[in-house]
């Protein structure tokens, strides 16, 4: 939460200082700022698998809550359109569902925490633009924080975090003069993946160097002009989303106790799903 809470401070500071970052979301025809919030809601799907025969290790499953904010700027140097966009999007559950093991194999099912923090800033060239549609390419860098279950035996915490970077195209049409729709796609490749953990307590804080593997996402965007005034809007939006993360098995990592060596272990192949929808209200300058 404190992670969270300080990546929130952070992006409110950007926007008051006025920097407007990367975007890639519906933009026929439009220019100018725009800032927006909503809530966010998503259903995460976590695997860990083995890595020689792909059968499940273990599984987090739940619907999470959050939401999220981002600011925009569309414009032109040279007579080239482009757009810039900083989003921040958070989600977390006191209730997910882990399905798994202990160490001893012995099946386990419990409820879990997850809390899920993003940022992304992404630069678009807008290679055909005009009142009825756009269509854009960009590329971005981005940060995922994640921590996983909580510290209370046999639940206990794991601090997934990565860089990322984000290669996409982005195409709008404008359906009337009000209504927006777009499809956004991107290809998301972590940037030195890690997890830490010292499992409850029981080791001392253990490092796992996560091999990187090419995930994607799939947006589709759509806004609706509530208010239109000369040079001002205000806009609602609704954005359902599909994204997937994919990370490698990583090398095997010695546990130790007060500083002495105690067992081997290593973080095994796993995949993230996420089926979400962001929605709010947002004003356009």
């Amino acid at each position: 939460m404190k992670k969270i809470l300080l990546v929130g401070l952070c992006f409110v500071f950007m926007l008051s200082i006025g920097i407007m970052a990367f975007a890639a979301g519906p933009g026929a025809g439009q220019s100018g700022a725009s800032i927006s919030l909503g809530y966010e809601g998503a259903y995460l799907s976590y695997k860990e698998a083995n890595s020689l025969d792909g059968t499940t290790l273990d599984k987090d499953t739940g619907w999470l809550n959050g939401g999220s904010a981002e600011a925009r700027y569309d414009a032109a140097i040279a007579g080239v359109p482009f757009f810039v966009r900083g989003t921040l999007d958070f989600l977390g559950s006191d209730h997910a569902r882990y399905t798994g093991s202990l160490q001893d194999g012995t099946p386990l099912r419990m409820s879990t925490k997850e809390s899920i923090a993003k940022t992304e800033f992404d630069l678009g060239i807008k290679v055909w633009n005009d009142r009825g549609g756009t269509l854009a390419f960009y590329g971005g860098l981005g940060y995922r924080w994640w921590d996983r279950g909580a510290d209370n035996l046999p639940d206990y915490m794991e601090k997934y975090t990565w860089g990322f970077g984000a290669v996409g195209a982005n195409v709008a049409w404008r359906i009337t003069d009000r209504f927006v729709l777009a499809l956004d796609t991107a290809a998301l490749i972590p940037i030195s993946p890690k997890m830490k953990t010292d499992i409850a307590g029981l080791v001392d804080v253990s490092t796992f160097k996560i091999k990187s593997r090419p995930g994607y996402r799939v947006q589709l965007p759509a806004t609706y002009d509530i208010y239109v005034k000369k040079g001002f809007a205000v806009f609602a939006f609704a954005t359902p989303y599909y994204e997937r993360w994919n990370l490698g098995q990583s090398p095997t990592v010695t546990l130790t106790s007060g500083g002495h060596p105690d067992a081997f272990a290593f973080e095994p192949t796993s995949h993230t799903d996420l089926f979400g929808t962001t929605a709010g209200l947002g004003v356009r300058f």
